[in-house]
């Protein structure tokens, strides 16, 4: 094995073109790699404290031989590369594999190692990295992009869909608050399973991780519905997880979870879910609130697409793909509920999808009341029943009532299966925007409370059906509530003042088991 020692000081060593086994930089050696230039390494490179190299070529590690290890070993506190080396790049080529360690924060990296590469630490890119061939293993450590331009990550175009390189582990990305699709080429040992994120207009959250697993636990105690459909299965293909470093608070994203190695899928008949990451329990899976599906037979709705996709989502945490046994009936986009005047509340919701629907049914249920009664009923605007484009609609409640009113929308389908919408509530005079809903319910003891129009945290407290107070909480304006411990029964919450001074919330929470 042939190892060179550079222990020139303070003289750079301008290389045009170099080609040798492993590459040894004592203390004090700079190196030069011009504009143009290529070192090919058959081996490793080893660069002692002290060391740089100023990059605006190409830097090849190779090995052909199994005698060696092409490992990349970096002792500087800061790196080794220089101020200057943003137009450089390091190619790992190695068929026998890479072993990356120190704090070398590399410019611009092409994989394209059969034998693939291993992280000792994490490991920083500050332009952009291209996925050609092998893995690039992690373990507990994370690769971060720190260039947040939505194409810093790349695949070649032997690359499809990162088939044949992609992460198996952890990958930071830094994102931009605008629009773009941020590709998350992770997977396992085995597969890979891109996870696309489709930027609309996020605020908060300065930078995403995701990761790719097994699915952890079962089945057993699944409960999620979407549009009155209930999901029978999440699919043992495995689960993602993307996690930010701070909370959304504007904007929304789309997801595109790509299925190589799902199997059992039908056209129609899957959704993105969610759950908290540590969670194993069937029961805590759930519809992202105020998500969507596309359109039947739209993007990611076919099996043939390659990827599951849902929009408007806020949130994140553990992703796997959720199964139904029938095509979901109809894509209810949103629903609002606001008091225009003092006499009239006015009512407005979209649908993306409409499978055999008859028409919406609005129920409404004033503070004084104990149950929600008919009010009126809106046709389908879709032909037969069916369509694939968004409908908007709108109703008007001559409402003067001057406590707090409650409604909701009893959709029905033409054989007579229906399913409801999450619960609106309105103040009872004058403008406002404030509206409450509670999603899911019924539930399992887990649920959460979304108060828009509000800016203030209030208190809230948990009663049973004969006033006796069980939970007090202070709830912010998206507020995650867990009450597992509840046993299974109907309870009422009580949020103060949320519509004004001496204006509740209040609604039956049922819990189920």
């Amino acid at each position: 094995m042939i190892r060179y020692l550079i222990t020139v000081i303070l003289v750079s060593i301008i290389l045009p073109a170099l080609s040798q086994d492993i590459l040894y930089i004592g203390t004090g050696a700079n190196i030069t790699i011009t504009s143009g230039a290529a070192v090919t390494l058959q081996g490793g490179l080893h660069a002692e404290s002290g060391s740089t190299i100023l990059n605006n070529g190409i830097l090849y590690l190779n090995n052909n031989t199994t005698a060696n290890q092409s490992n990349w070993t970096d002792n500087n506190p800061s790196g080794v590369f220089a101020a200057g080396s943003d137009n450089g790049i390091v190619y790992f080529q190695s068929a026998n594999g890479h072993t990356i360690s120190g704090n070398t924060i590399f410019p611009s990296v092409m994989l394209d190692a059969a034998g693939g590469a291993t992280l000792n630490n994490d490991v920083s890119i500050t332009q952009n990295i291209i996925f050609k061939n092998g893995k690039l293993n992690t373990g507990i450590y994370k690769l971060i992009i720190t260039n947040n331009a939505s194409n810093a990550v790349n695949a070649d175009a032997a690359n499809l869909n990162y088939i044949n390189s992609w992460v198996n582990g952890n990958l930071q990305r830094n994102i931009l608050s605008n629009t773009g699709t941020y590709d998350f080429p992770v997977g396992n040992t085995s597969q890979s399973n891109l996870l696309q994120f489709l930027n609309n207009n996020v605020a908060g959250p300065a930078f995403l991780t995701a990761s790719f697993g097994a699915k952890p636990g079962n089945d057993a105690g699944l409960i999620v519905m979407e549009n009155g459909t209930p999901y029978t299965s999440v699919n043992d293909g495995g689960v993602w997880y993307l996690n930010a470093n701070s909370s959304v608070t504007g904007g929304n994203y789309a997801l595109q979870l790509y299925l190589n190695g799902f199997t059992g899928l039908v056209d129609n008949q899957f959704g993105i879910l969610r759950r908290a990451d540590v969670s194993n329990n069937a029961a805590d899976w759930i519809v992202p609130v105020e998500s969507a599906l596309e359109s039947v037979n739209g993007a990611g709705r076919k099996v043939s697409d390659g990827f599951a996709r849902r929009k408007n989502i806020t949130t994140f945490s553990q992703l796997g793909i959720g199964m139904t046994s029938a095509a979901l009936p109809v894509t209810l986009l949103n629903f609002f509920a606001v008091r225009e005047n003092i006499s009239s509340v006015k009512l407005t919701w979209s649908t993306a999808t409409e499978i055999n629907n008859k028409g919406f049914e609005i129920e409404r249920r004033l503070d004084n009341e104990n149950q929600f009664s008919y009010n009126g009923f809106l046709t389908s605007k879709a032909t037969n029943g069916n369509s694939q484009i968004l409908l908007n609609y709108f109703y008007q409640d001559l409402n003067n009532f001057t406590g707090v009113s409650y409604y909701q929308i009893k959709q029905t389908d033409l054989d007579g299966h229906f399913m409801y919408t999450a619960i609106k509530a309105v103040k009872g005079s004058g403008n406002t925007t404030v509206d409450v809903t509670i999603i899911p319910n019924p539930n399992r003891g887990q649920f959460k409370i979304l108060m828009n129009g509000v800016s203030q945290n209030h208190q809230a407290f948990i009663t049973d059906i004969n006033g006796k107070v069980l939970k007090q909480l202070i709830v912010q304006p998206q507020q995650e509530v867990n009450v597992q411990g509840l046993p299974a029964a109907t309870y009422i919450l009580t949020i103060v003042d949320v519509f004004g001074k001496g204006n509740n919330f209040k609604e039956k929470i049922i819990i189920i088991k």
